[in-house]
């Protein structure tokens, strides 16, 4: 996805999200009207004909536009699976054709851009998804709607691969590691950006912070990524002085995964990533 394609893609959305407000504000409107004239209305007659009219003509409105958007939420599910299995150009497909539908629900259009932000993210294309998820944070500060912890973590971790250490702490403003809070998902998707960032950026004393329960957390995360967690830790320790519990840190790391795998990973963003092999 290019640059002119993610402006378009977002110009879309913007304006469905509008278009839902209003049809949802038709809808209540010619419900709340006949109930109106209903009220204001003498004749029993008529008073009945006006509440009948009005129902059924609010709800077959809803209907039509409900089915039209269970459709479109269905479709950002399933690519949401595809993505799970590595569909990722079948996945993008369909998500580009959910984006560009009308929906009444809001919330549905945000989850396929968000998706879509994944999709770029898992390309390497940090620059796309990070302008996906900032923009999805935007839209759903406008309909009043909780922002996505998951969306601030995915835009923290690709403003960190772009370099952009300020924007990537303001992403993560406010999201603490051992806040009850936070789901163990969430958690355990801030770990290792949050460690990551403190580390570019210096911070090797709030890195190493609660070691043992950063320690915990690791524990429970895939091999590959328990591994670079570990190091990480380790780089954090030797940073201030704590050898033992790094050279043990880098033992763990070892066991893990391939150490050749995580150097690679760690290199280009942390200053010493040799220095963790031990």
């Amino acid at each position: 996805m290019t640059s002119t394609d993610v402006l378009l893609v977002l110009r879309g959305v913007e304006r469905h999200l509008w278009w839902g407000m209003l049809a949802r504000a038709v809808v209540i409107g010619l419900f709340g009207g006949g109930v109106l004239a209903a009220v204001l209305t003498p004749d029993a007659e008529l008073r009945s004909a006006w509440l009948w009219s009005s129902t059924m003509t609010a709800a077959l409105l809803w209907g039509v536009l409900a089915a039209a958007s269970v459709r479109q939420v269905r479709a950002a599910n399933t690519a949401s699976m595809m993505i799970a299995a590595g569909e990722t150009d079948q996945a993008e497909r369909q998500l580009m054709e959910a984006v560009r539908s009308f929906s009444l629900y809001g919330a549905a259009k945000l989850l396929a851009v968000h998706n879509l932000a994944v999709v770029s993210h898992g390309r390497g294309q940090f620059d796309v998804a990070a302008e996906l998820c900032a923009r999805v944070l935007r839209f759903a500060r406008r309909a009043r709607r909780a922002a996505y912890t998951v969306t601030r973590l995915l835009l923290a971790d690709c403003r960190l691969n772009l370099n952009d250490l300020p924007a990537a702490d303001r992403a993560l403003d406010g999201l603490d590691l051992f806040d009850s809070r936070l789901s163990l998902s969430e958690r355990l998707m801030l770990l290792p950006i949050r460690l990551r960032l403190d580390l570019v950026s210096g911070r090797h004393t709030e890195a190493a912070d609660r070691l043992w329960h950063k320690v915990k957390l690791a524990e429970t995360l895939e091999a590959p990524r328990a591994a670079l967690v570990h190091a990480m830790l380790a780089i954090a320790c030797r940073g201030v002085g704590r050898t033992t519990e790094a050279d043990y840190l880098d033992r763990r790391a070892d066991l893990y995964h391939d150490r050749t795998e995580v150097a690679a990973q760690l290199s280009g963003t942390l200053d010493a990533p040799t220095s963790a092999a031990g």
